[in-house]
């Protein structure tokens, strides 16, 4: 935990090459990136059961410490990759908090009209509406 806080502090507080949003106003949203396509593309069913079929037959092999230790360093770098995979992103955020913090309003979503509406479309949270409602109403 100590790693990924210290990566994740070297990182924060580090100089951003670029900054990820774009601004309207008071209104931001992120800034469109190219996407490289990979030629491989895998199910994540294929990659499940083969990644569950390895660490199977690992933890046969070699027994429950070692697979833990293996687990624990896997787990460590992947969240090291992450946090450095979204490290312009968790620089914009900072970035924007500092900025919002001067600010007399604060910034919202470029589309948050289009989120409003296609929020009143889903059931889901219609439901959820429906379920506060109903906790709040004093015949419950």
């Amino acid at each position: 935990m100590g790693v990924t806080w210290l990566t994740y502090l070297v990182l924060a507080n580090g100089k951003s090459s670029f900054h990820p949003f774009e601004y309207d106003g008071i209104k931001v949203q992120p800034r469109p990136q190219n996407k490289q396509k990979t030629s491989a593309a895998y199910s994540p069913l294929l990659v499940a059961g083969a990644t569950t079929l390895a660490a199977s037959i690992f933890t046969k092999s070699s027994g429950f410490l070692t697979t833990g230790m293996v687990a624990m360093f896997g787990l460590l770098a992947f969240s090291v990759a992450l946090l450095f995979l979204a490290r312009h992103i968790i620089r914009g955020l900072r970035t924007l908090r500092i900025q919002e913090k001067t600010m007399p309003t604060p910034y919202t979503f470029m589309k948050i009209d289009e989120i409003r509406e296609a929020r009143s479309r889903w059931w889901l949270s219609r439901l959820f509406k429906w379920a506060a409602a109903w906790r709040k109403s004093p015949g419950a």
